[in-house]
């Protein structure tokens, strides 16, 4: 077979494993763009049902929504106090317009959740996400803060939890990328964000952005994309020393 139908043959593979690697995002609206309010608001049972789309909270104290119509416009702009964020806090860059906010109090704490389906049963799943630990500009104090993240099939629970952030008074601990590997139980699943911290009474405060759930590939997949790479490489290099130099 020549150099050319080598580096054919083996592209195959990878090509086929390239767009089977841009895996679906299985979470709807996981940047929370989508939503009824035209402005910051609160959510949940407590305000007249569900305004973010796809999303349950649970609760209207504890979840809120933050909205900014557009990139000059900040979403504290949209409240009053007590709802607006501490002066040190930055938006996501690229998170686009929307993130929430989760009171990490657990007097008053709730998570927030959405119904996965298209699960199979023993396959792995990514979710990512962004999130940070800051305050609400009427409080005052160090604080803690921590996301709790569940898959549930109503029998079974798997939960990880992010490292403790520790945050001075109004301070903000900067938005941080997280993955958590989960293995799905059921076709359909429920999956939540339960914000934790400390001090009560003096409610830390956590925003979250970017959720997503991706099917992680199979171990033979990469292990055949390696081999692939390899391959050509390889190829590659027999067609190099092959070349005729120009005189």
């Amino acid at each position: 077979m020549s150099v050319r139908g080598i580096v054919l043959a083996l592209s195959v593979p990878i090509l086929t494993l390239a767009a089977g690697g841009a895996r679906a995002n299985l979470v709807q609206n996981g940047g929370f763009e989508v939503s009824g309010y035209a402005a910051s608001n609160q959510f949940g049972s407590g305000f007249g049902g569900e305004g973010v789309s796809d999303w349950t909270a649970g609760g209207g104290y504890q979840v809120y929504f933050f909205y900014s119509t557009a990139t000059s416009v900040s979403a504290n702009s949209q409240w009053g106090e007590p709802q607006i964020l501490s002066a040190n806090f930055t938006p996501l860059a690229g998170g686009g317009n929307a993130f929430v906010g989760l009171d990490a109090d657990s007097d008053y704490d709730s998570p927030l959740s959405q119904s996965i389906s298209g699960l199979t049963v023993g396959k792995s799943y990514a979710v990512s996400f962004d999130w940070g630990g800051t305050q609400l500009t009427n409080r005052s104090g160090p604080t803690t803060e921590k996301v709790q993240v569940s898959l549930a099939d109503g029998v079974t629970t798997q939960t990880h939890t992010t490292l403790t952030d520790s945050e001075p008074s109004q301070g903000f601990s900067g938005w941080q990328a997280q993955t958590f590997r989960f293995v799905a139980t059921s076709s359909t699943e429920t999956l939540s964000f339960l914000a934790q911290g400390t001090p009560n009474g003096l409610p830390p405060f956590v925003v979250l952005d970017n959720v997503s759930m991706t099917e992680v590939p199979e171990p033979a997949a990469w292990a055949l994309m390696i081999v692939g790479l390899a391959g050509l490489g390889g190829a590659a290099r027999v067609r190099r020393r092959k070349t005729p130099i120009a005189a």
